[in-house]
């Protein structure tokens, strides 16, 4: 499975109705914090991922928690560690490019879980190896599941893209996908067990962020 906390997905996929088949299993509303340096670059990306509740539901589970219960530091940081060591080998599902070249980032930091909502919430820093200038060309990200087994959109409304202390000449735009029907008709019938023909799945759902400026 292409995923991280597989072990949870895998109760997830058990209870929900018809889950056998179609991708995705799992949802993620993600809210993106752009940071900038002094010189106009950008530094890293600072994710908040907020679960669905069945995947909260079956974490909480794992951790002989349910829904409501007070979580302890120490139950968080049990979370948070089991999914920043698994996601670490998928470069945190996170593609950050300039035109058709990928731009190397560091290993995450500052990772903290919470509970928002009911929700499982999980948020963390991911550096660029250099910092970048978006320029007139731009940097992108996109941030998704290779496999398309969680959906990973950002949440509706001003506020899920932030450009912290970004030059006044600095601009977003969030570009929706629009998978063909090839692609949702692979979606449709992909098995929660079976991998071959979605490992690039998840790009053709993918939300493309492009910061320009000037």
């Amino acid at each position: 499975m292409r995923i991280w906390a597989a072990a949870f997905l895998t109760l997830l996929g058990a209870l929900l109705p018809g889950a056998g088949l179609a991708h995705p299993h799992a949802w993620i509303d993600l809210t993106v914090h752009v940071r900038f340096d002094a010189e106009g670059r950008v530094t890293a990306l600072r994710e908040e991922w907020l679960f669905d509740e069945y995947y909260t539901a079956f974490a909480l589970e794992a951790l002989g928690k349910a829904p409501g219960d007070e979580l302890t530091p120490q139950d968080m940081q049990v979370l948070v560690d089991q999914s920043m060591e698994a996601l670490r080998e998928y470069r945190y599902f996170t593609r950050i490019s300039v035109g058709t070249k990928d731009l190397d980032t560091a290993k995450a930091v500052d990772a903290a879980g919470m509970m928002q909502d009911e929700r499982w919430k999980m948020v963390f820093t991911l550096p660029l190896s250099q910092p970048r200038a978006p320029g007139k060309q731009g940097i992108a990200y996109a941030i998704y599941d290779p496999s398309y087994y969680v959906e990973m959109l950002h949440l509706e409304g001003a506020g899920a893209v932030v450009l912290e202390q970004a030059p006044g000449t600095c601009t977003y735009r969030k570009t929706r996908p629009e998978p063909n029907f090839e692609a949702l008709s692979l979606a449709a019938a992909a098995d929660m067990e079976r991998t071959d023909g979605t490992a690039t799945l998840g790009a053709l759902f993918a939300e493309k962020v492009t910061i320009r400026c000037g």
